[in-house]
């Protein structure tokens, strides 16, 4: 994959999924309705309040935020060709990539345990689209940053 055009596509989602987590932030801590608060089965209230939408009192979507903020800042380094050592670790266009990949293979696995553990198991099945919106982006985003590696390998 051309780099250029990966780092344009994962800055359009990773902006679409910071949009998306400051809004899941505020829904955390408002008191009205979100308008994906469809049914009992289909609700970003529901998941978004729930006793597992927080860590260490923390919300979840915070944790998001942070992730795809530093996602963001990861490609504007391999953008502009950063390539120092910090602590001893190089850091140039082959490891920020990998570094990417694995941030996002790490947010895919607490993705679909919050998806499969909590809403399907602990919530008996009740979802918010939201965060499974943020699923697909995490996701496709992976998918764009192994291709984007590989072809930067070879």
């Amino acid at each position: 994959m051309n780099l250029k055009r990966g780092i344009f596509t994962l800055r359009f989602f990773l902006i679409i999924s910071i949009i998306t987590s400051v809004y899941l932030t505020y829904l955390h801590y408002a008191e009205e309705e979100s308008f994906c608060d469809i049914s009992s089965t289909i609700s970003c209230d529901i998941v978004n309040k729930s006793e597992w939408s927080e860590l260490f009192g923390i919300p979840v979507a915070i944790f998001g935020l942070i992730t795809f903020i530093l996602l963001y800042i990861i490609t504007i380094l391999i953008a502009k060709n950063f390539n120092k050592a910090i602590f001893g670790i190089k850091f140039n266009k082959e490891n920020l990539l990998l570094l990417m990949s694995l941030i996002l293979a790490w947010s895919l696995i607490f993705a679909l345990y919050l998806l499969v553990y909590v809403e399907y198991y602990k919530l008996k099945g009740t979802y918010c689209l939201l965060c499974i919106f943020l699923d697909i982006l995490i996701f496709i985003m992976l998918l764009i940053s192994l291709k984007m590696y590989r072809s930067f390998k070879k």
